[in-house]
């Protein structure tokens, strides 16, 4: 039987099922499952370093009532079945699905849909209302606000002051949005006197469309950011992260004096021997 019809006849045979009965067993002794076992080591493929938190009481439970002789085959059969798991191809695919479903509520802006529009109308009904209980003398301050502040801007460019030009971007900002809103401003600014009516139904467009597209350059930014970090978490080095995890759990378990003596007090609580041991962290 050539190598190939083997690996067909283990596949279609009872030992494959008889593995997974010895995985279940093995996990099942320390209180926990497969199931549980996948979701914990997705959960560190996620995280810088590992911890011992988070022991269930049925864990607890559990691992007390295996018998001192079985513990180390308990320990290292458990321990192969999370190696098999972590070095196989099956978490490759469980870890890429776990993470894109961590975005999957994530959906592109698009200024075009009815959304955007329905939007822009409601913002620009709002702030014309707001406008028309204004006098002229209000609105005119408010207007000479607008300009000033795009004024200011374009000085900072001229200034070629990095830092706050790059501030200024993140918001959405630009020199050519200043360049643009001060002519549109000057164009209205002339009704200000001549058609006060006409004014304030064109500087409230002006206004409405300016806070809608912040709005959506935050949306989109918040959109681009998730995607990179989905990005990179799909780039994830499996053996690089593994590497980490093992060296964090070494550290924190080579000064661990596994043969520490300990005694219960008065109040029936287990403590060390050593008072030192009892300062240490839980973990």
């Amino acid at each position: 039987m050539s190598m190939k019809s083997v690996t067909v006849f283990l596949l279609g045979s009872p030992f494959v099922f008889a593995a997974f009965i010895v995985q279940d067993n093995s996990l099942a002794r320390i209180g926990s499952n497969v199931n549980e076992m996948k979701e914990t080591a997705l959960f560190y493929m996620g995280k810088d370093e590992f911890t011992l938190y988070g022991a269930s009481d049925l864990a607890r439970t559990a691992c007390k009532k295996i018998p001192p002789s079985e513990r180390a085959t308990v320990v290292k059969s458990v321990g192969q079945v999370v190696k098999n798991y972590m070095i196989g191809t099956a978490i490759d695919a469980d870890y890429a699905k776990k993470v894109k479903e961590e975005y999957a509520g994530y959906e592109k802006p698009d200024f075009t849909a009815t959304q955007w529009k329905d939007k822009l109308t409601e913002v620009n009904e709002n702030t014309a209302n707001t406008y028309n209980m204004l006098d002229i003398a209000t609105l005119k301050n408010i207007f000479d606000g607008s300009v000033s502040t795009q004024k200011l801007i374009l000085e900072f460019y001229e200034k070629g002051n990095q830092e706050t030009i790059q501030a200024i971007e993140n918001v959405g900002n630009s020199k050519a949005k200043s360049e643009a809103a001060i002519k549109e401003l000057n164009t209205i600014a002339p009704l200000l006197e001549k058609n006060f009516s006409e004014f304030k139904k064109r500087y409230a467009a002006i206004n409405a469309k300016t806070q809608v597209e912040t709005e959506f350059f935050t949306d989109s930014k918040r959109y681009e950011n998730a995607m990179a970090e989905m990005k990179d978490k799909l780039a994830l080095n499996k053996k690089v992260r593994i590497k980490l995890i093992l060296q964090s759990f070494l550290d924190a378990s080579a000064t661990i004096d596994f043969a520490a003596q300990t005694y219960t007090n008065a109040e029936g609580v287990k403590i060390f021997v050593n008072p030192d041991y009892e300062q240490k962290p839980y973990d």
